[in-house]
């Protein structure tokens, strides 16, 4: 079991939505550093989104950038410094930070030109975005001229927003409530690679399942799948074999109450950035 320490908790006033700045502009400063060692470093940038307003926080907590937008719920910064964020039911849009205007626009459509839900989305090295979609439950690969260059069908029903993750490697993961469990899709062929139930078993001698809603999924860099529910409220990390690696309960953190959980973010280090929405005053947004 990790080490379960809390290294920089930011209270970030009504913002939910979280994740990390592009590993190139981040601090490497909980890098191979046990807790009491890295409390004095310098930390690493964040960009979130929440309050009718998207942000950037520096290292000691202070905004370095923000603008005025709907709430989103993934948000990528590129390698040129501009964010891609997903907008509205269909939409994946480019903000140019200088200027904080759209400069591109990919917009998901169906049969006959209707829009479709668009789950998450992840930018590729190759300056192509792949997008999961659902009706049908699909994933997309465009480019920047908004053509398709492929696409990938996937078995099973949609897991709705927030409750997917696409990888680096191009395959994607999805909670399903129906079978309480996390699969993984091939993003070339769109196979189930593996399922993993998070059900809990008494039969099996199984701690019992924290909550009855997924609100996020990650995969940490052992291949464990790291698991937030909406209801618990509690994060637990998966192995292969579905049994629960490590768990981190409600109260767990020394002063802090973790209550609904809507993104979790792995650094480079393995150390793992929760965001919440639910913790109550004085209570900080990111752990």
């Amino acid at each position: 079991m990790p080490v379960l320490a809390v290294l920089r908790p930011l209270t970030l006033g009504a913002f939910v939505a979280a994740s990390t700045v592009a590993a190139s502009t981040v601090a490497a400063s909980t890098v191979a550093a046990p807790p009491s060692e890295a409390l004095g470093t310098e930390g690493h940038r964040v960009i979130v989104s929440g309050a009718g307003r998207i942000a950037i926080f520096a290292a000691d907590g202070s905004v370095e950038w923000t603008m005025p937008r709907a709430a989103t719920d993934t948000l990528h910064v590129l390698a040129n410094g501009n964010i891609m964020v997903d907008a509205g039911q269909d939409r994946v849009v480019e903000i140019e930070r200088q200027r904080s205007i759209e400069v591109w626009a990919f917009s998901a459509k169906g049969a006959e030109g209707a829009a479709i839900n668009l789950l998450t989305f992840r930018p590729l090295d190759s300056g192509n975005v792949l997008v999961l979609v659902d009706s049908p439950f699909r994933l997309i690969e465009i480019d920047r001229l908004g053509a398709v260059k492929r696409t990938v069908d996937l078995p099973g029903p949609s897991p709705g927003r927030g409750l997917a993750h696409i990888l680096d490697s191009g395959n994607a993961l999805a909670c399903q409530a129906d079978d309480r469990a996390v699969h993984e899709y091939d993003g070339e062929t769109g196979e189930v690679v593996r399922t993993i139930s998070v059900g809990g078993s008494a039969e099996a001698d199984a701690p019992p399942p924290f909550g009855s809603a997924f609100s996020a999924v990650a995969q940490l860099p052992d291949g464990n799948l790291l698991v937030a529910t909406d209801t618990g409220p509690a994060v637990a990390a998966y192995g292969s074999d579905g049994a629960i690696a490590w768990s981190l309960a409600h109260d767990e953190l020394d002063g802090i109450v973790l209550s609904g959980i809507t993104s979790l973010q792995v650094l480079s280090s393995g150390n793992v950035v929760l965001g919440q929405s639910r913790a109550g005053r004085g209570q900080p947004r990111l752990v």
